[in-house]
């Protein structure tokens, strides 16, 4: 059985209590999988899962750590980008293994392909498992952790084909990393975004903002997965239609991914590997990671 410890480099969960993370536990036994996690996972500072000192050494530890052969996040929330300058890179990249996020550990996975080319997994964090996974959602974490996805089916919004690197994943949080040198270099490759509770207006400023930032003319396609998570049925009406006005204006393929979302919790994709979109298909077709290999 191969061991996989639990980090949070965000935010805290409210009333952690170690039963809720046996419900995680039993799960990932089904996978061949032991959890393993720190006394730093209970932590609180703020609305941090403690210090900054304390979660950077537990991610350090997790990737350098021999024993521990895979990391997951606890959850996303706030403040992963207070440790972008913080990481040694070139420690981690002696120990490559898979780490899986989503939400603002966006930051931290565009961050670490853009220094050390490291390759991770968006879609999913350890608090999706505290209470029983849907059967896709349990089928397509497994796929991750046997590092076997390989393609899903897609809805065209501007039909073509288009190839590159997948990056991106929380809408926020990537524009987060816009001006850092963390941010990955998106010409030529795919963006996938997503995002959960925003506002109408919010995503108009956060989309515009990718547009005058010149990603959206850098990169050879794009994926929308699920953009109103979140929201009511009025506010999804208008968010919808401030989407469909910025997109409009992007002439790269573009296919919607719905069931990568914070709600549907499906789809699990890998970034950092090279990806084909083909609408005449409606397939998003992913490279194996081979770093792990």
């Amino acid at each position: 059985m191969k061991n996989i410890q639990l980090i949070a480099p965000a935010s805290y969960v409210p009333n952690l209590k170690k039963e809720i993370i046996e419900v995680l536990s039993e799960q990932l036994k089904k996978l061949d999988y032991h959890l393993c996690y720190t006394k730093y996972l209970f932590e609180k500072k703020y609305f941090l899962a403690g210090n900054d000192p304390i979660r950077l050494a537990d991610l350090e530890q997790a990737f350098t750590n021999p024993k521990i052969d895979a990391i997951l996040a606890i959850r996303g929330g706030e403040g992963t980008l207070r440790l972008l300058d913080k990481l040694d890179y070139q420690k981690i990249k002696k120990h490559p293994k898979p780490f899986i996020g989503f939400s603002d550990t966006t930051l931290l996975q565009n961050a670490l392909f853009k220094k050390i080319k490291l390759p991770s997994y968006t879609g999913f964090v350890g608090k999706f498992g505290f209470q029983k996974l849907s059967p896709k959602t349990f089928q397509n974490l497994n796929l991750a952790l046997q590092n076997k996805i390989r393609q899903y089916t897609v809805k065209t919004v501007h039909s073509g084909k288009a190839q590159g690197i997948l990056l991106g994943g929380n809408l926020n949080s990537f524009c987060a990393l816009l001006g850092t040198p963390y941010c990955p270099d998106m010409k030529g490759n795919i963006l996938v975004l997503e995002e959960v509770s925003e506002p109408a207006y919010r995503l108009d400023r956060m989309l515009n903002q990718l547009k005058l930032a010149g990603i959206f003319h850098q990169i050879s396609g794009l994926i929308l997965g699920d953009m109103t998570a979140g929201l009511s049925t009025a506010e999804k009406y208008l968010a919808n239609m401030i989407i469909k006005d910025v997109v409009s204006t992007i002439k790269c393929p573009i296919v919607r991914l719905n069931d990568y979302s914070h709600t549907h919790k499906k789809v699990i994709l890998p970034l950092g590997v090279h990806a084909k979109i083909d609408t005449t298909q409606n397939i998003l077709s992913l490279d194996k990671i081979e770093k792990f290999n």
